[in-house]
């Protein structure tokens, strides 16, 4: 089921439940307003008749629970020709004088024995338990409902004198008949404001929907065309257009990590490419079987142990950069000392006569959120950088201040034009084209703190810029100096 036809459908669905809500409570309503003034009216005449003082005479009835007749009919009711003990006896209507020509009622005494009937189309009212309890005063005036030959009666007993009851009743044909069509009323209504309100909502969710549906093509022409650069629409209202910016970005997003794999690709073939044809060289001129000296073979297999460590090296920084944190665990609450203090071990351990001093500032929290093993990389590939351009017994300095490392060597320094490339994958300037190296030590080194939302800062001094120092008369230990400072910054853990 598309997404348009159930929102069709839960229009058609809340329709159909307001409509079904309101004609219920409609009903309900006029129903409880009619019954209550039918209630009214019948209370209102069976206590005329209980205050009229012309109740008395003898029963007439069937006996208690029994049926009261018709006038002059069955059950020796009075009649005119037959008036009943107690009746007008002057000529006048006793009925009319009661008030009762709109509704039929009899008077029932404290054993249910009818004493009198009276009013138009009087009906045969079941006298009932309750009934004759009003007359005993044992409870008020009490209304109910009856169905008599078919006929729905609305009844009212109340209590009056010399222990006896006034039954009133009344038909509800009218009322039940008003129910019925207005009940019929709001069905055909509802039926129609339900089809009114699929139709609207299909025809809504058409409308709705179709921002949506131009998203879809759109993922769906980036899908078959493998071709993140195409755009998608950012139109249909605030929040579809967000949707379709979100996807740009991703997009882009996506882009981007597409030209940075083939550039990683592009650049990892060419940089491969050196060294293996290099080994290849010499493995060929060892097999060809051609007569080597001893210290020409030893220099070819020295040459070929090299390069194997070179291209193994490469191999490493390679599946570093590319793997970074994903191979690395989940994050956690590190001291960065400890993790400085356990990368310059490893790098004190291949720096040869190059020593390395850490000094830790005491202060602020150096507590960090980050990876371990990554971020001891990232400053093992920075000693490593600063130990080979470091001079013979050289020293390189690490400061641990806070949240930031900072290595510090005393080589050459780097060309002011060098410092925007040093972080570049493959990035080699020229006076390293001839040591070891990938060139991917730094940019492994910035990929690692970028990941951790830190940032990396590189100041360098050659030696021209310190000449150009001395000779300005700035004949100072920091104007002399030259060498490399690289700082890490990491944010503090929460």
């Amino acid at each position: 089921m598309t997404l348009r036809v159930r929102l069709a459908l839960a229009a058609v669905v809340a329709a159909a439940i307001a409509v079904i809500g309101v004609s219920v409570v409609g009903v309900a309503f006029t129903r409880h307003r009619l019954r209550d003034q039918v209630d009214a009216s019948l209370l209102s005449q069976a206590q005329g008749i209980a205050a009229s003082q012309l109740l008395g005479g003898a029963p007439v009835g069937r006996g208690p629970g029994g049926r009261g007749g018709h006038p002059g009919g069955k059950g020796g009711n009075p009649t005119a020709d037959n008036p009943a003990p107690g009746a007008n006896a002057g000529g006048g209507d006793a009925d009319d004088r009661l008030g009762v020509g709109t509704g039929a009622f009899q008077v029932i005494d404290a054993t249910g024995a009818a004493v009198r009937n009276g009013a138009a189309d009087v009906r045969d009212v079941t006298v009932e338990p309750v009934d004759i309890a009003v007359a005993r005063r044992a409870r008020p005036a009490l209304l109910r409902d009856q169905i008599v030959d078919g006929v729905h009666l609305r009844i009212a007993t109340v209590p009056a004198a010399n222990h006896q009851a006034v039954i009133a009743s009344r038909r509800m044909d009218d009322v039940d008949g008003t129910v019925q069509n207005l009940a019929l009323g709001f069905g055909v209504i509802g039926i129609g404001a339900i089809g009114i309100a699929g139709l609207l909502g299909a025809l809504v969710a058409r409308s709705a929907l179709a921002p949506v549906a131009r998203l879809g093509q759109a993922a769906e022409r980036v899908a078959a065309s493998q071709d993140p650069s195409l755009p998608v629409p950012e139109t249909g209202g605030r929040e579809l257009a967000r949707l379709g910016h979100s996807m740009n970005v991703m997009l882009r997003s996506l882009e981007d990590a597409r030209e940075h794999e083939r550039r990683l690709i592009d650049d990892a073939a060419h940089e491969l490419r050196t060294p293996l044809t290099s080994l290849r060289t010499n493995v060929e001129v060892l097999a060809s079987g051609r007569a080597l000296d001893d210290v020409d073979r030893s220099e070819l297999m020295a040459d070929v142990t090299s390069q194997v460590e070179e291209f193994a090296s490469l191999v490493g920084d390679l599946d570093a950069l590319a793997r970074n944190q994903h191979a690395a665990g989940e994050p956690e609450d590190v001291e960065l000392a400890d993790v400085v203090n356990a990368a310059t071990r490893r790098a004190q351990r291949r720096s040869g006569r190059v020593r390395i001093e850490t000094f830790v500032t005491p202060g602020p929290s150096g507590t960090v959120r980050a990876q371990p093993a990554m971020l001891e990389r990232a400053v093992l590939n920075v000693l490593d950088n600063a130990v080979k351009w470091s001079p013979t017994d050289g020293v390189v300095t690490v400061a641990v201040d806070g949240t930031t490392v900072t290595v510090t060597d005393h080589g050459p320094g780097i060309a002011p034009t060098d410092l925007d490339h040093v972080f570049d994958r493959f990035w080699r300037a020229e006076s390293a084209r001839a040591m070891p190296g990938s060139g991917l030590g730094l940019a492994i080194v910035r990929q690692v703190v970028e990941t951790h939302g830190g940032t990396v800062a590189i100041r360098s001094r050659t030696a021209a810029a310190a000449a150009v120092s001395t000779d300005s008369g700035g004949a100072t230990a920091e104007g002399r100096a030259t060498g490399t400072s690289v700082s890490l910054s990491l944010p503090a853990a929460p």
